[in-house]
């Protein structure tokens, strides 16, 4: 374990109170986003792995998975905002680094399906995945480009901090 692993939370508290005295009261300002964020990553995975699947089936007519695809991405964004507390401040900046954050996936998806594809011209059975692993990428990466937003735009202010531990404690009684 590393010093700055928070998983085991009662020996870090103590370890952590005894050498700096107000780091208990400051502990919950650090402790709930990276719990929040530890969440959003496994929601981020579970849309991708959705994403992958939509990607693989060959039956959807014409543009139809794209569509899915948008609406899965959508339903992730919203997923996380909520996740986040819906936050008010910077709505502005939210629209902006989600649009930005949407066109850096679709450049990163286009690039991994041109390199499964110049791949498939040696191995032939590798574009089959294709789709999948383009419609993975671009929803992994919008949606850690979206989560990091939202982390890194935490403030660690009064306000803040009871929308987000309220936010925390109602996911925390779903996942039990």
């Amino acid at each position: 374990m590393t010093d700055w692993d928070i998983s085991s939370s009662e020996e870090n508290t103590s370890e952590w109170s005894e050498s700096l005295p107000f780091a208990e009261s400051i502990m919950p300002g650090f402790k709930i986003p990276l719990e929040i964020n530890r969440g959003v990553q496994k929601l981020i995975i579970d849309y991708t792995l959705g994403a992958a699947i939509i990607g693989l089936i060959p039956v959807l007519v014409g543009k139809m998975d794209l569509f899915v695809l948008a609406l899965i991405n959508l339903k992730m964004v919203l997923d996380i905002w909520f996740r986040w507390g819906k936050p008010k401040e910077k709505r502005i900046q939210m629209i902006i680094v989600i649009l930005l954050a949407f066109l850096g996936a679709l450049a990163t998806a286009f690039l991994a399906r041109l390199i499964f594809s110049l791949i498939g011209l040696v191995i032939p059975l590798i574009i089959v995945l294709n789709g999948a692993v383009g419609h993975a990428t671009l929803t992994w990466s919008f949606g850690r480009a979206t989560n990091q937003f939202y982390l890194n735009s935490t403030q660690a202010n009064s306000a803040t901090l009871k929308r987000l531990l309220k936010v925390h404690q109602k996911y925390r009684k779903e996942e039990i």
